[in-house]
């Protein structure tokens, strides 16, 4: 663990210009890909979905590296709430997509208030990223 805890620390310094990434970039990171890969099943880009969820997962890894007193409740969170994502992707099930989102979403903001974030709250935006065609 204490490798890949240097690995990360020294990823993340890496991409900020030698300052640690803090969790608050990394939750950002896993809200931006959230919101695309919502748009991404919307638009039939299942591959893409694919991708935006793995690399959630990535960001994921990176923030329990980095709050390792948050990593029990961030795995909760995956295996209880992004496993029935993953599945309705593998299955192109749009409607058990939308079911698993909406139960993501609540869980999301739960952990937030449960960890005196409650104030930040998901919502997921009426349009898609402007910077991504699906």
């Amino acid at each position: 663990m204490k490798k890949k805890l240097t690995a990360v620390v020294l990823t993340a310094m890496a991409l900020w210009g030698g300052e640690t990434l803090g969790f608050g970039a990394v939750m950002h990171e896993y809200a931006q890909r959230f919101w695309a890969l919502y748009y991404a099943v919307e638009a039939g880009n299942w591959e893409l979905a694919v991708y935006e969820l793995h690399e959630q997962l990535e960001a994921q890894e990176m923030g329990e590296a980095l709050r390792p007193k948050l990593a029990g409740a961030l795995k909760t969170f995956e295996k209880s709430s992004l496993a029935p994502l993953q599945k309705a992707i593998e299955e192109k099930n749009l409607s058990a997509f939308k079911k698993a989102y909406a139960d993501a979403t609540r869980a999301c903001n739960a952990c937030h208030k449960s960890t005196g974030h409650g104030y930040i709250r998901f919502q997921l935006p009426k349009t898609p990223p402007p910077l991504l065609a699906f």
